[in-house]
């Protein structure tokens, strides 16, 4: 998608600052969307023979020529940058035209490239103050702004200072129309964007948050209980393979002891005492809170845990 910025060069020396020999410094004005950049040329003009309308030198000189070719020069090779930004897409604005003339071009941070750092750390503290799911779900995130970064733009990146309202509100109508997610997921989704983006402001990669203005909502949505009855026929019923039962006892243990699976997952036979009752507890902090919580073992949940601990989950 190419850029449509309005865009100009003007040369014009600068009468303030002319010299003791009536020599004025030549600077080339760069405008890109109405934003302009003054950029030095390096060379000073007789004001005499200086003609501001057409912003080149009077007369047929050698050094006039020589002044007139330098001016073409660096007229031509402002323009060239400027087609060869808006040819591949980059970030276009009069100042980074000015730093890529002089040599100097910043280092402009990327959407993705700041996403593989987080999750880079992320992965680094899982076990520590991170857990695996957590770094799945940015993992997942990441994946769904390549690709609609790709679908949108027909890029493999997004500069930060590009971010916008308009970004992001399109990615909310990419998730929900082309991908097929629901409301709540798709505002989780935005939430971790929303997050990376934080980082990238706490670094001064971004002056200001460009999503503040997006609002995250979530739907209500009304979960029925299980019954009795339904986890009864779920314990017994029987499955042709042994995964599926594995899967199916892991989610009634969470079912008889209230843990979330993240909390089920790192459970091991030493979090299971005995209880001053004389019955079997498990006493472990939680994962998101890192409360200690101390839960009984229903016999149904002492069953699974025999079942299992064959396989060293318990």
């Amino acid at each position: 998608m190419k850029n449509t910025q309005s865009f100009s060069i003007l040369i014009w020396a600068d009468k303030r600052k002319e010299d003791a020999n009536g020599y004025l410094p030549l600077y080339a004005r760069v405008t890109v969307a109405g934003k302009r950049a003054e950029i030095s040329i390096k060379k000073k003009v007789n004001r005499a023979k200086w003609d501001a309308r057409t912003g080149y030198l009077k007369g047929n000189t050698e050094d006039v020529r020589s002044t007139n070719n330098l001016i073409n020069e660096a007229t031509n090779d402002l323009s060239q940058i400027y087609r060869d930004m808006q040819c591949s897409g980059e970030f276009l604005t009069a100042e980074e035209i000015k730093l890529r003339y002089t040599g100097n071009p910043v280092n402009k941070r990327m959407l993705l490239e700041v996403f593989d750092e987080h999750n880079k750390q992320m992965k680094e503290l899982v076990g520590i103050d991170v857990v695996k799911a957590t770094l799945t779900k940015y993992n997942t995130v990441r994946g769904k702004i390549a690709s609609y970064i790709l679908h949108q733009y027909q890029k493999p990146d997004f500069y930060l200072e590009k971010l916008d309202y308009a970004f992001i509100s399109g990615f909310e109508h990419y998730l929900k129309t082309k991908v097929g997610i629901d409301h709540n997921t798709t505002m989780r989704y935005i939430t971790n964007v929303k997050k990376i983006i934080n980082k990238a402001v706490n670094h001064q990669w971004l002056k200001a948050d460009p999503f503040a203005g997006f609002k995250c909502t979530s739907k209500k949505v009304n979960r029925e209980a299980l019954s009795t009855e339904e986890i009864q026929r779920l314990s017994e019923k029987k499955f042709k393979v042994k995964r599926l039962e594995e899967v199916r006892d892991v989610f009634l243990f969470c079912c008889y002891t209230g843990y979330a699976f993240v909390d089920t997952e790192k459970l091991t036979l030493a979090s299971i005492v005995k209880g001053h009752d004389g019955e079997q507890w498990i006493k472990v902090n939680r994962t998101k809170t890192d409360i200690r919580s101390n839960v009984p073992l229903l016999p149904q949940a002492l069953t699974i845990i025999k079942n299992l601990s064959s396989i060293n989950k318990y």
